[in-house]
């Protein structure tokens, strides 16, 4: 979990803002490098990768199977009395032969077997992409309304402050005091509420930066 948060830490710079200095304490990483990051880093990709990269090397070893090979052999003799000798070199080019059509069936089936393997590959990753970019833009705007709510106790308090000492020569009346009590309590809460879903999204976007 730790190393989660560190990696959505860094996705929208929240350390400050989850401390308690301030969500606008820090700029967020900018989206095309969330969504490198989450490429680059997201467990499912990763495996993903490596299947097609499986996937690949299988079919190339197909078409290598039936590539002609070439032969290079050589063989000598010596008399070692009369200093004479002979001295062989053969050359040999080796095709195979596919009368019955075999090896076309096995590599075309290796060929959409990879070109399969590299579509739902595709297709994952535009999926994450979606997800991630979606996850990012709903993550800043949380991360906005932690920044309104801040500024809003901010104001609420002084209000309060400032109700309190006219309630004290008195201009106001007590349920001023009162109304302005409510409202800081309230704006708390909204605040505490806005936090919260903020830190969720958090977590969330160190899930698809490679958080675990």
């Amino acid at each position: 979990a730790r190393r989660q948060l560190a990696v959505a830490g860094a996705v929208l710079g929240v350390w400050s803002a989850l401390s308690g200095g301030g969500a606008a304490a820090a700029e967020p990483l900018a989206l095309e490098d969330f969504l490198s990051l989450v490429v680059e880093r997201h467990g499912d990709v990763a495996a993903s990768t490596a299947r097609l990269k499986a996937s690949r090397s299988a079919a190339e070893a197909v078409a290598a199977s039936q590539r002609p090979t070439v032969g290079l052999r050589g063989e000598g003799a010596r008399i070692f009395r009369e200093q004479d000798g002979t001295a062989s070199l053969y050359f040999s080019v080796q095709t195979p032969i596919d009368l019955w059509g075999k090896f076309d069936r096995v590599c075309r089936q290796a060929l959409l077997a990879y070109d399969l393997r590299a579509a739902r590959h595709g297709e994952l990753v535009n999926t994450l992409l979606t997800t991630a970019e979606s996850m990012y833009w709903r993550a800043v705007i949380a991360r906005a309304d932690v920044a309104l709510y801040e500024s809003l106790v901010n104001q609420r308090t002084e209000d309060l402050r400032v109700v309190r000492k006219r309630h004290e020569v008195g201009s106001v009346a007590k349920l001023d005091v009162i109304r302005a009590e409510v409202q800081l309590e309230s704006t708390r809460g909204d605040l505490t509420s806005a936090r919260t879903a903020y830190a969720d999204f958090v977590v969330s976007l160190g899930a698809l930066a490679g958080g675990t």
